[in-house]
């Protein structure tokens, strides 16, 4: 399912990190390959959504394009709507990086609050 694309040179780092490309397009394939990580980053909603349904720190970021124009999204409509304040949302691709690693120290407990605790 997963093939080595070997060691990527990361901006600025001094070390390379390995990648590991999906190749399966196969839905239950996709969903179980979020389930298994630390963590989801993407611009999918529905990647997103699975990722918390299975309680994993999630950050969605958006196209240049989008983030350039202002108007909001449909993952703006779903964080503003689902996810606990505080916790990574939408964010443009520069602020990616930190905002993950914010996401991957939440409080797993705040990760599976259900909304309606967590929103006023």
């Amino acid at each position: 399912m997963a093939r080595r694309a070997g060691p990527i040179p990361q901006s600025g780092a001094t070390h390379a990190s390995r990648v590991h490309v999906f190749e399966s397009a196969h839905i239950l394939d996709i969903c179980a390959l979020i389930a298994g990580s630390r963590g989801f980053a993407g611009t999918s909603l529905h990647g997103r959504i699975v990722a918390e349904a299975f309680v994993l720190p999630r950050v969605s970021f958006v196209s240049p394009d989008v983030a350039m124009g202002g108007k909001p999204c449909k993952q703006h409509a779903y964080v503003a709507t689902w996810e606990m304040a505080g916790l990574p949302g939408v964010v443009r691709l520069d602020e990616l990086a930190a905002r993950l690693e914010q996401a991957l120290r939440a409080n797993p407990r705040e990760l599976a609050m259900p909304v309606h605790e967590g929103k006023n």
